[in-house]
């Protein structure tokens, strides 16, 4: 499992220190908008699953990116596939 619910240990926070955080409900959100949360283990054969919430009624663009090569810290994913959430 990736995220416990409890902390962002698996999580390289390079230069995003500050900008995700897990609540008391054991929820992981952005603090800030627009930043790109990386695994800190690489993964080959995986069953990926998540839940996703929209709040405020506003209009959202986010999404998930698997099989990312070399991500770098304060730059774009533009590598690998993404799963669009809208």
């Amino acid at each position: 499992m990736l995220f416990d619910g409890k902390n962002l240990d698996a999580f390289d926070l390079t230069d995003h220190e500050g900008v995700w955080a897990v609540n008391e409900a054991g929820e992981l959100h952005p603090v800030k908008p627009g930043k790109t949360l990386y695994a800190k283990k690489r993964y080959c054969d995986f069953v990926f699953e998540f839940e996703c919430k929209m709040g405020g009624g506003k209009k959202a663009n986010s999404g998930a990116f698997v099989r990312v090569h070399d991500p770098r810290p304060n730059e774009e994913v533009w590598t690998g596939l993404e799963i669009q959430i809208q």
